[in-house]
């Protein structure tokens, strides 16, 4: 999985963060090698927009090592790794030198088998039935799909020109017709997009613009309903192989020229289930790096209501326990803070108090982890910039929330006093934060001092303002 790293949202400086995980380890008979593949991670900050970038790295231990030793512990230092992979790399051993019989020879064999059905299965025997009637068809993807378990099998599909044809041919003619087989094809094609040396392949075969055609399909059949079940399966394929295309910027680009941002945001907001919504999410924090889909997203936001959705993910109780979706939710709503428009939205769709109840309750468990708070204390900067944003702000439970940030700073960590900062241009905010004494302790880390003194002594001269 890919670990996105906070990153300073009011920063102009760029950043790159690089990780390195293993994502399997397998036994490759051809080569007589025990093979560690790893998912090697490119993390950017760019102008406080956050982009990833992933790639596949393998790992050898060659023939004339795993022939010499049948010692896991050895092939395991050999690949670096710690012991939580063991079990893996015995599994691998087993499979290189006691069945190697097992494999289907020639070109055309799909990859290692582990049922009885798969064993017999051939790419020949999956043309065959492609070629046939709507069963055959199932039952031909879903033995396809079944390989994609194993990820020493992807290579040999991607491989097969025909095929990934004949694949890609019943995903556009049948596809709409059949969840079953549109289903399977897509499991398939996701299972291959989760590695950037394979997506040349997967254009050749116009997979991207099939699947945004099945996705406009799929929201047009909703008319306007939350997806079924299998409605929601299916899309939330289609989505995780747009969203992995889309880790490269000219592939995004062309998504987006090409129309997918009204049916990516139609479904987004049809979308019910968790891994749904993260998927979309993340699609739609890619697109937001675009200053015109900003634009499109707040003109298009009365007739779709896709930040109403976004602000309501971060509502208690509604995302289930250790989900990863509030972190997307703020980062998609950070990038869209920068506008004018979405930020009016935000603000009419309650998402101070929001932001405000999720830093004063930070510290429960039924709350958010206060990893969260960095991007939450950037946001409500970006909302706070405004005059109607920082009204928002003048009841006693958010400038006590303020307050309380101020006092806890740290030496280094000034978005707090930066929030405090912006409000006390507004009076009744500017009042209330002096009687919590937070002047005196802006004014200490303040690097023009007499700039900070004259917002606060403006609102020193007034009376206690009203609401």
């Amino acid at each position: 999985m890919i670990t996105y790293y906070p990153c300073n949202f009011m920063s102009n400086k760029s950043s790159q963060q690089v990780t390195q995980q293993v994502r399997a380890i397998y036994a490759d008979p051809y080569a007589s090698a025990v093979v560690a593949e790893y998912v090697v991670v490119k993390v950017n900050c760019v102008n406080g927009v956050v982009d990833s970038k992933r790639r596949l790295q393998k790992v050898e231990v060659p023939e004339n090592i795993v022939s010499r030793t049948s010692d896991p512990w050895k092939i395991l230092d050999s690949l670096g790794l710690d012991d939580k992979w063991l079990s893996h790399v015995k599994e691998a051993l087993v499979e290189l030198h006691g069945r190697r019989d097992k494999w289907l020879g020639g070109a055309s064999a799909i990859g290692p088998q582990r049922d009885e059905e798969s064993t017999t299965a051939s790419a020949d025997q999956c043309l065959e039935l492609l070629y046939g009637n709507r069963e055959d068809k199932i039952r031909a993807s879903s033995m396809v799909a079944s390989q994609c378990c194993h990820v020493a099998n992807l290579i040999s599909i991607a491989d097969s020109n025909q095929l990934m044809s004949a694949l890609a041919r019943v995903m556009r003619e049948d596809g709409s017709e059949s969840y079953e087989v549109s289903f399977s094809i897509l499991k398939v094609f996701l299972a291959l997009s989760d590695f950037s040396e394979i997506h040349p392949l997967l254009s050749t075969h116009r997979v991207g613009p099939q699947v945004m055609n099945a996705l406009l399909f799929e929201v047009r059949r909703a008319r306007n309903q939350t997806f079924t079940h299998m409605q929601e399966g299916v899309v939330c394929a289609m989505l995780g192989i747009l969203d992995n295309l889309a880790e490269d910027i000219e592939i995004r680009q062309k998504m987006l020229k090409r129309g997918l941002l009204p049916s990516l945001l139609a479904a987004f907001v049809l979308c019910s289930t968790k891994d749904c919504l993260h998927s979309a999410l993340s699609l739609v924090r890619k697109a937001t790096m675009f200053e015109e889909v900003v634009d499109k997203i707040a003109c298009q936001e009365d007739e779709l209501g896709a930040i109403d959705v976004i602000v309501s993910l971060l509502g208690t109780g509604t995302v289930p326990e250790n989900s990863d979706l509030p972190e997307s939710a703020l980062r998609v709503l950070s990038n869209l803070s920068y506008h004018d428009g979405c930020r009016k939205i935000m603000i009419e769709s309650n998402l101070v108090q929001e932001l405000i109840g999720l830093l004063r309750h930070g510290g429960d468990k039924s709350s958010y982890p206060l990893s969260l708070k960095p991007l939450i204390l950037d946001l409500l900067y970006h909302l706070s910039s405004g005059e109607d944003g920082r009204c928002s702000f003048a009841n006693e439970e958010a400038l006590s929330v303020v307050n309380t940030l101020v006092h806890e700073a740290v030496e280094e960590d000034g978005i707090a006093r930066d929030l405090a900062i912006s409000l006390s241009l507004q009076p009744f905010c500017g009042y209330r934060l002096i009687g919590h004494r937070c002047d005196g302790i802006l004014s200490k880390h303040a690097k023009k001092i007499h700039e900070l003194r004259f917002l606060f002594y403006m609102s020193l001269q007034q009376s206690e303002p009203g609401r």
